[in-house]
C-alpha cells in the first residue's frame, strides 16, 4: 500500500511545479487512494501555516488559511465521497499551495519536539497569557509544542485552543481553521504530523489575538434585555 503522504507533502513544499504534479501523478500510479491524497495535500498546507514569517504582511495570514482551508475541505470531502472528478482537485490545491511559497521566504523555524517533562496545567495557562498580548506568535507556538512533546493528554490543549478562540471576537476564519486543525490532528494523534498541525493553527489564531471582545458585551446586552431589565436610565 502506499503511505508515503509525508514525502508527497515536502514535494508539495519544493519550488518547482512540473515536479510537484509528477510526484502526484506518480503517487496515483503507486496505488495512492484519494483520501491519502487529500491527506498529504493538507499536511503540506499546514506546514505553509506552521512556517508562516511573521515579516509577511498581516493579510498574507489570509493567503495562507484560504489555501489550507481549501486543502482540508477537500480531503474531508475525498475521505466521505472519493471520486476521481473530486480528486483532480489534489492538482489544483498543490499548485494553490506552491503559490504560496513565498509566504515561506524566509521560512518560520518549527519549534523542536523536546520530549522532556512539562507541567499541562502551566503550559495552559501560559498560552492563555500569551494570547492576552499581541505578537505572542512565536511564544504561543512553542508553548503548545511543549505541550504535545510532553506526552500530554492533547484534548486539554486542544480545549484550551477552543477557549482562546471563544473568548475573542472571532469570525469565520477562526473557526475555520480550529476546525481543520482538530481534523487534521485527529488522523495524525501523537504525531509529529499532528504537532505540526495545531502549531500552525496556533500560530494563525496568536496572530489575530487579542481582539476588543465586544461580544462578551453583546451577550451581556442580549441577557439582560431577556430579562426585562432597562439597559440605560434616564437623567
Amino acid at each position: 500500500e502506499w503511505r508515503n503522504e509525508n514525502e508527497l507533502a515536502h514535494k508539495i513544499l519544493e519550488d518547482d511545479p512540473a515536479a510537484i504534479i509528477d510526484a502526484i501523478k506518480e503517487a496515483v500510479r503507486s496505488g495512492a487512494s484519494p483520501e491519502l491524497l487529500g491527506s498529504a495535500v493538507a499536511y503540506a498546507a499546514f506546514l505553509r501555516m506552521a512556517r508562516f514569517h511573521t515579516s509577511n504582511e498581516f493579510g498574507d495570514w489570509d493567503t495562507a488559511h484560504n489555501t489550507l482551508t481549501a486543502a482540508n475541505a477537500l480531503h474531508q470531502a475525498l475521505k466521505r465521497a472519493p471520486s476521481t472528478e473530486l480528486a483532480r482537485g489534489v492538482f489544483d490545491t498543490a499548485m494553490s499551495i506552491y503559490l504560496d511559497r513565498f509566504l515561506n521566504v524566509p521560512a518560520q523555524r518549527i519549534p523542536e519536539s523536546n520530549g522532556g517533562p512539562v507541567n499541562g496545567d502551566h503550559l495552559r495557562a501560559q498560552l492563555l497569557e500569551h494570547m492576552n498580548v499581541q505578537q505572542q506568535v512565536e511564544q504561543s507556538a512553542t508553548t503548545v509544542s511543549e505541550y504535545l512533546s510532553g506526552g500530554l493528554d492533547a484534548d486539554s490543549i486542544i480545549a484550551t485552543l477552543g477557549y482562546a478562540m471563544l473568548r475573542e471576537d472571532s469570525g469565520f476564519h477562526m473557526f475555520q481553521i480550529l476546525d481543520a486543525a482538530f481534523k487534521q490532528y485527529e488522523g495524525r494523534r501523537g504525531t509529529e504530523e499532528g504537532r505540526h498541525a495545531l502549531i500552525g493553527a496556533t500560530r494563525f489564531l496568536a496572530a489575530h489575538s487579542p481582539t476588543s471582545r465586544a461580544i462578551d458585551q453583546t451577550y451581556s446586552i442580549a441577557v439582560r434585555l431577556n430579562r426585562g431589565e432597562e439597559l440605560y436610565q434616564d437623567l
